[in-house]
């Protein structure tokens, strides 16, 4: 099946095309599922930090086929994704669906913060967080300590957070080298426990509440 649906964030097309299931909006290709390489290498860094996870979120620019490549890893693992457009979120999952493709991921159904200052929300044992650019307004508002927080309230003490430092490229310029210092130091402070880089995948901070629970990668 192919077909269109709109959201706050404006109108996304769906449809397969040789065995791939892709989402465009006006901004480029949104989605390909499954989409291996990079996918794989997100949700292998993730659970690589608690393999034995037993509930996980998706935040932000993180695409669906990451959740997807956990769930095919950890079947029993229960996913929440909260892309920055909540409608994109519940919309893409039911055209997957449609599709033919089994999943049990769930769609928040809120922006990222409004899903974070619920009181409803679960706790989570891995969170993966991947900003928009951080030279937009709604990127620089995840870099600051009351978003860097609030992730962390929605972080089981034993849990695990991954920040995306966005930083794939072979040559960081000055302005990138600032921006990213400053991401990593805001961090830090609202995660002064434990914290290491994990260089692969374009980059990730990892951050827990108890020394010694981050690993390098």
């Amino acid at each position: 099946p192919s077909g269109r649906f709109e959201t706050g964030g404006g109108t996304t097309f769906y449809g397969r095309h040789r065995g791939s299931f892709y989402a465009l909006s006006s901004s480029g290709v949104r989605e390909v599922i499954p989409e291996t390489d990079r996918a794989m290498g997100w949700a292998a860094l993730l659970l690589s930090q608690r393999p034995y996870a037993r509930a996980a979120l998706l935040l932000g620019e993180v695409p669906l086929a990451v959740g997807l490549a956990m769930e095919s890893l950890r079947p029993d693992l229960e996913i929440v994704w909260c892309p920055a457009d909540p409608g994109y979120g519940a919309g893409l999952l039911q055209s997957v669906r449609e599709a033919g493709v089994a999943t049990r991921i769930r769609a928040a159904g809120a922006t990222p913060r409004r899903y974070l200052s619920d009181p409803a929300s679960p706790l989570f044992d891995a969170v993966l967080v991947r900003p928009p650019a951080a030279t937009s307004l709604a990127g620089a508002v995840w870099r600051e300590a009351e978003f860097l927080q609030a992730v962390r309230q929605v972080t089981r003490r034993s849990g695990v957070a991954l920040f995306g430092l966005d930083c794939a490229g072979a040559v960081v310029t000055r302005e990138q080298g600032a921006l990213l210092e400053r991401f990593v130091r805001q961090i830090r402070q609202a995660w002064p426990e434990s914290g290491t880089l994990a260089a692969g995948a374009g980059g990730w901070w990892v951050a827990a509440q108890v020394p010694g629970l981050t690993y390098g990668a």
